[in-house]
């Protein structure tokens, strides 16, 4: 009886991991699922830990609480200074647009 409940979770689980695989091969079809998805925490939350569990998306590493914070955009290096500054620009400028 065991072996019948895997097997059709197996049957069940086979296509949700093949669409899962071809929509990370699809940026937009990956942007317009995650959109929709993303509507539904508990939906979207289970989706991302069965694609962890099933190897199509790898867990995301823990940050290193030993890691000295930056204090200064004068510490980073050149090229994400630019990063930063135009993520700042594109962040302040996403919030202008809601007020």
């Amino acid at each position: 009886m065991v072996s019948f409940f895997l097997q059709m979770r197996h049957l069940l689980f086979w296509p949700l991991r093949k669409l899962l695989a071809y929509s990370l091969e699809n940026p937009a079809l990956l942007q317009f699922g995650t959109r929709v998805v993303s509507r539904y925490p508990l939906l979207f939350n289970w989706l991302v830990r069965f694609a962890q569990a099933h190897g199509i998306v790898m867990a995301a590493e823990e940050p290193d609480p030993n890691l000295d914070e930056i204090q200064s955009v004068a510490e980073l290096s050149p090229e994400t200074r630019i990063l930063f500054e135009s993520l700042k620009v594109a962040f302040q400028g996403r919030s202008e647009k809601k007020h």
